[in-house]
């Protein structure tokens, strides 16, 4: 800002111009990276959200049992797609992605994303 006031008060802004666009560039950049974390905020906030409604959904939830309930899976689930022939990835309408590997002793979730 010095410059731009030194600029004007002396009458030289056609000597300083080059200098003069390229901070004002800068502050154009930095004003779309402001924004574009911003929306990332919003989309953070909206899965920890929609995470928190898949709480609510599971603590309200009979009592858990060993059995299949399909309405429950089609809830949670998004997509599943076969990677390869040992591995499924497994996408949540929350976002979230993990990989499952699909040989027979498998016990735990991996998460990718």
């Amino acid at each position: 800002m010095e410059l731009v006031a030194q600029s004007i008060s002396s009458n030289t802004v056609g000597e300083n111009e080059g200098r003069l666009r390229a901070m004002s560039d800068e502050v154009k950049a930095l004003c779309d990276m402001l924004m574009e974390y911003r929306q990332s905020c919003k989309a953070e906030g909206g899965i920890e959200s929609r995470m928190a409604q898949i709480t609510d959904a599971l603590a309200n939830e009979p009592e858990q049992s060993e059995a299949y309930d399909d309405t429950l899976v089609r809830q949670l689930i998004d997509t599943i797609r076969v990677v390869g022939e040992n591995k499924l990835e497994i996408i949540f309408r929350s976002g979230l992605t993990y990989e499952q590997d699909i040989s027979p002793k498998v016990k735990k979730l991996v998460r990718v994303s």
